[in-house]
């Protein structure tokens, strides 16, 4: 009688721990998205935000570079952003990791919620779709622990790994 009940015990253990592994480790494009944007009707264009399920860009960024702001509120501001960004995606390695690039587009909306949060049209980015400094030279992101980002502007001499560089962030890589 025991051992029929610890037969049990294991299968209800190892169907929930199967359970517990699909749903932890399936892929990204697998998760649905609880809340969808509406479909835009066939008769009707579909506008440039009606492809995102949030546009947030108008929140971030403003004042970014200008003669208003200072560098080190500059960084503050794309610290800010990719904050916003874990917050509202909340699964863990969901940041991308590469490049400045990748970055920008996973904050432009090409993420899998469709969450905007930098607009490329606001004029903060090269020709290559880098996020630049005040100085037009390409942002460092340092990445730690998952979603913990360092921002490094090269600064006024525009070389990066100089004593200007204006680093924000715990984890900005000082010298």
């Amino acid at each position: 009688m025991k051992s029929r009940r610890y037969r049990f015990l294991l299968a209800v253990l190892g169907f929930g721990c199967g359970i517990f592994t699909w749903h932890t480790f399936r892929p990204k494009e697998a998760r649905s998205v609880t809340a969808s944007a509406p479909v835009p009707s066939k008769s009707e264009p579909a506008s440039e935000t009606s492809r995102f399920t949030e546009d947030l860009s108008v929140e971030y960024l403003q004042g970014y570079a200008s003669e208003n702001s200072t560098p080190e509120k500059d960084l503050e501001q794309v610290k800010d952003v990719v904050d916003a960004f874990v917050r509202s995606v909340k699964i863990p390695g969901a940041l991308p990791t590469g490049s400045n690039r990748e970055l920008v587009a996973a904050l432009a909306g090409e993420n899998a919620y469709r969450i905007r949060l930098l607009d490329p049209a606001a004029g903060h980015l090269n020709a290559d779709g880098e996020l630049v400094d005040r100085w037009q030279v390409p942002l460092f992101f340092h990445f730690v622990e998952g979603n913990d980002v360092g921002v490094r502007s090269a600064g006024p001499d525009r070389v990066m790994w100089t004593a200007d560089d204006v680093l924000m962030g715990e984890h900005a890589l000082a010298e």
